[in-house]
């Protein structure tokens, strides 16, 4: 599923987040996710293609945690923006040409 305006974020809420990757080379992130509402025991991955942003909070201002409070979404001029609240009250936010959500093995 590519991921727009129209994406329904909800999907995110309560997500576990698992081991993120860069690839400096090709300019993307992999996010793998948990998500419930899958039918493959929720394995997923989130890819952001053409990176131009990343930033990653790892404070745990409300305490340790690893699954998703909200995901949101804005279409820029050229470039998407997610950004990803934790319920530890972390902050990911990322700038990218793209972004794919995908089920995984």
């Amino acid at each position: 599923m590519i991921l727009s305006n129209n994406t329904n974020l909800s999907i995110f809420h309560d997500a576990k987040i698992g081991i993120i990757e860069y690839d400096y080379i090709n300019k993307s992130i992999y996010i793998r996710l948990t998500l419930d509402c899958l039918s493959n025991k929720g394995k997923a991955v989130l890819t952001g293609q053409n990176l131009s942003l990343m930033y990653f909070q790892s404070l745990e201002p409300w305490g340790p945690g690893i699954y998703i409070y909200k995901v949101d979404f804005e279409k820029k001029q050229v470039n998407q923006e997610i950004t990803i609240l934790l319920n530890s009250g972390d902050t990911f936010k990322i700038t990218a040409e793209s972004f794919e959500l995908k089920q995984r093995q």
